[in-house]
Formats: C-alpha cells, structure tokens, sequence
C-alpha cells in the first residue's frame, strides 16, 4: 500500500498517533480559523488489496490479541458459545483453549469469517472513535468528523468499511463520490444511492452531513483514466450537485480545485485549470455558491416524496463475502433497488441493523429488505411486527446472526407475515420472467400459503407473491432493474409499486 500501512493494534502505532495528534491539536486548538478536525482521509484506504477478499495485511501478534479479547467478550468468555457459533465440530474446527483462536487468513469457516470481519470491521471503527475521544479531550468545542469514502458492496468489505460504525459518535460525517463513466443516468442513479446512503450512516449518529469529495472536472492527462474517467463538463457537475443536495448534504467539497502537476495524483481533476486559471465549471461553482435557492427547494420538493425505508444489512454482506464472487452480483443491486424506488415515487432511507430494531413499534412507512440473508431473531421478529408494507428480496433471513441455516427455511414469524415458505435454492442460468426480463440468477422458489401469485417465472414458479401487506420476490429486482430495459424497467415500476402502497397493519 502508498498510505496507511501500519497497524491500528500496535502500541507503538498508537502512541506515535497520540504524539502526532496532541502536537496538531496544541498547535491551532483555540485559534478562530479553525473549523473542525477530520479524522485521517479514507482511513480504511490502509488495505488496497480490492480484488482478493482472502488477504489482510496485519497478522501481528497485537491483531491477534485484540481479535482474541473481542471474541471472548462477543461470547461472554464461553468457549462452549464460540464453538457452537462457529459448528466447531464439522472438520474437527473446534477450539479447546483461547490461544488457539487466531486471525482469521480466509474464508473457509463462513461462521468465523463472519465474526472476523465484524471484529475488523469494529476494530477500524474503533480506532476512528479513539481519536475522536482524543481530540475532544485536546480541543474541546471543535467539530470532529471524518472522509469516509463510499466504495460499493465488494470494496467496502474487501477494505473493512462499516460505515454506520465508523460515523458513530462525530459532529460531521463526509463522504467521497467519484462517478464519472458516460452512462449519465448510471452515474446519477449511483451518486443518489450512495449519497442516502451515507446520509443514513451520519443521521443515525446525529452527524452533519456532507460531500467531503466528489469529481470537480476530467482529468487532466493525456491518456485515459478509468477512475472516473469521462470528459464531462459543468452540466454534469450542476447535476451531480442537484443530486446531493436534493439528499441532504449540507455542503460540497470538490476535490481539486486546482489540478495537481505532480504526484501520485498527477493531474488528476480540477476545477481551474492547470495554470490556476478559471474555466465554465468555476463560473457554475461561484454561481451555486452565491444563490443556493434552488438547491434548497430541489431539497424541499424531494422531501414531500413518502419515504421508504430500506435495511442495508451489513452481516449478509459480510457473510456472503464468503462466497464470492457472490460480492459481485450485489454490488450494483443496491443502486438497482434504490433507482427502483425512486421511480415508484419515494425518496429512500438507509438503516442498518441498530437502526431498524430501534423503529418505533408504530412506523408504517414501506421497509424493504434488498438483501437481509442474515439475521437475528430478534431482528425476524422487529420485521414480522412491521406496521407498514413489506418488500422483501429472495435471500431474506437465510441464516441466523451466525450465518447458520435455520431448520425452517423461513422463520415461523415470517412464513405467518409472508404467506409462503421458500423452497429450495434453484441454478437456473437464464431464466425469463413473466414480465420478459432475464433472471439471469438463481432464485429461491416461492412456496404461497395463499394464492396471491402476482408474477410468475417462465417456468411457471411463482417470481412475485403478495398478501395484504407483504410481498416477496423469488429474485432480485434491483439487479434486474440494472440490466432492464426502458420498457422493462416500466414493468417493475408496475410490479412494486403497488406493493409499497399496501393498507398498512392495524
């Protein structure tokens, strides 16, 4: 790696970030130029090994000791508890003695995965809370915040980046987007997911909210950049800004405003020119700036749209990075889902697990579950009392919160809400819908209590079923919605909107 590479666990990493930050802090706390602290920039940038799951560069002795100390207070220091978690039995995995719990170098047990990714991913988060607390303590009064980049479903366990843990407990959360590829409504349906996305990790920690980086023009090389490589100019930059502001963000940072001519970023994007010079997108930039109005009533007008909420489960998607490239099927999905519900006339709302299990036990807006594979009990138990519709995807409750199969393919409490069971889990290739899209994955087959078959495969198993207010699809509609055509995706909008207007429970 070019940055970062050290270890979160050492002590000796640890006090030298102390020295570092005190000497910063002494030095402009208190001064009235100062506007607040960000903590690092993309501090998970540590691990840029994005295509292999398998690695992670700190196996030391002191990663191994916090993992140990984690898991023992995960598991209320009960070897008995860790091993049944992890059905330490099969292949002879079961631990007799502490010392033989180790980092975790891939995924084989996808019980152990599971938890080693929830502890890497906690462990991160922790070190951003420690100097968060540090800071305070040396500068008090003074916003905290962080740059936490949003990186797609792959990348952002590939790195360890939760960003709900991550946001807890700052003054402001930021957040990079760079998406540049040509596909103007790709690009704009992307921006918007992520956008509310990290919008829902700052408001359920009370954060401000803001856009810390995002493209400020095309690059200025020579030869083709595919990091958000495409030549755009000030159209896109305005509606891209629309985009964020219409979500909420608060303010928006572009990174550059003058293109570097040197460096690791050699030319990478501005909004001058290389000699400092202005051009059409500082023109548009100073013209926002000094009449934000119609950004704030884009901001209004989005607002009167009914919400939906929308559970993004961070266990299923580290549980199903054990079996990647599983990662790779979902990593468009999401912003497929969102773009769906949009287009049904709703403005969506991201929660996570804490998020979700805090709803009062009267909410009757839409929740929909794109991908909840795994899942508690006691979070079964706060979907099946949803007061308003449900939308679930076909991976829903798969495992528990070990990523076990239950006995029952679908928990009682979700077989009464739904009116079906899930069948077996089918390959089918390419496989039409009845609705001429292409499920191109496997589906989990729909088994009705009642006959409220609202769409169906070409093979005659049910694709949708819907009961008064619930409905399950045998696929995922986000990914089809990605892959739709105009026509198609027409189709969708018809299918699901219905579904988010069902007569709530009494």
């Amino acid at each position: 790696s070019h940055r970062h590479f050290w270890s979160w666990n050492h002590p000796a990493s640890r006090a030298h970030a102390e020295r570092t930050i005190t000497r910063l802090a002494k030095h402009y706390a208190g001064r009235r130029c100062l506007w607040g602290w960000q903590i690092d920039n993309e501090p998970n940038y540590a691990e840029e090994v994005h295509a292999d799951l398998q690695r992670w560069y700190d196996f030391s002795p002191h990663a191994r000791t916090a993992f140990v100390a984690w898991l023992r207070q995960h598991y209320n220091d009960s070897l008995d508890a860790l091993n049944a978690a992890w059905w330490g039995n099969f292949w002879s995995q079961r631990l007799h003695r502490w010392a033989e719990a180790a980092v975790i170098r891939g995924p084989g047990n996808p019980h152990a995965w599971l938890d080693f990714l929830r502890w890497r991913e906690q462990n991160q988060a922790g070190f951003v809370a420690w100097q968060a607390a540090l800071l305070r303590r040396l500068s008090p009064g003074t916003r905290v915040g962080c740059n936490i980049p949003e990186t797609g479903v792959r990348l952002s366990v590939a790195i360890g980046q939760d960003y709900f843990a991550q946001a807890r407990g700052l003054d402001w959360i930021g957040t990079d987007l760079y998406q540049a590829t040509g596909d103007r409504s790709r690009d704009l349906a992307a921006l918007a997911c992520s956008t509310d996305l990290m919008r829902g990790a700052a408001e359920a920690t009370g954060a401000a909210f803001v856009i810390s980086e995002t493209q400020a023009g095309p690059h200025e090389r020579a030869w083709p950049n595919s990091f958000a490589g495409e030549a755009f100019g000030p159209d896109y930059l305005e509606a891209s800004v629309r985009v964020y502001a219409a979500r909420g963000a608060q303010q928006v940072w572009w990174f550059l405003w003058r293109p570097t001519l040197g460096g690791h970023e050699l030319g990478m994007n501005g909004v001058q020119e290389l000699d400092g010079s202005d051009t059409p997108r500082t023109a548009l930039v100073r013209k926002l700036a000094q009449k934000p109005e119609t950004l704030i009533r884009g901001r209004k007008a989005f607002l009167r749209r009914p919400r939906v909420l929308v559970h993004y489960s961070r266990d299923s998607l580290r549980w199903l990075s054990r079996f990647a490239p599983a990662l790779d099927e979902f990593d468009g999905a999401f912003v497929g889902w969102h773009a769906l519900l949009e287009a049904c006339g709703h403005r969506v709302d991201f929660v996570d697990d804490d998020g979700l299990l805090a709803l009062p036990s009267d909410a009757g807006e839409p929740l929909v579950l794109p991908l909840t594979s795994v899942a508690s009990d006691a979070l079964v138990d706060r979907i099946a009392r949803h007061r308003g519709p449900l939308l679930a995807g076909p991976h829903t409750a798969f495992g528990d919160e070990h990523g076990r199969l239950r006995p029952r393919r679908l928990p009682d409490a979700l077989v009464q809400r739904f009116g079906l069971d899930f069948g077996l889990w089918h390959d089918t290739g390419v496989l039409p819908t009845a609705a001429g899209l292409p499920a191109l994955k496997g589906f989990r087959e729909l088994v009705p209590t009642a006959r409220a078959v609202v769409s169906r495969l070409r093979n005659g198993q049910p694709m949708l079923i819907r009961t008064r207010d619930a409905s399950v699809s045998a696929v995922d509609l986000g990914d089809l919605w990605m892959r739709g055509t105009k026509a198609q995706r027409q189709r969708l909008v018809a299918l699901a909107r219905p579904a988010l207007r069902r007569k709530a429970r009494a």
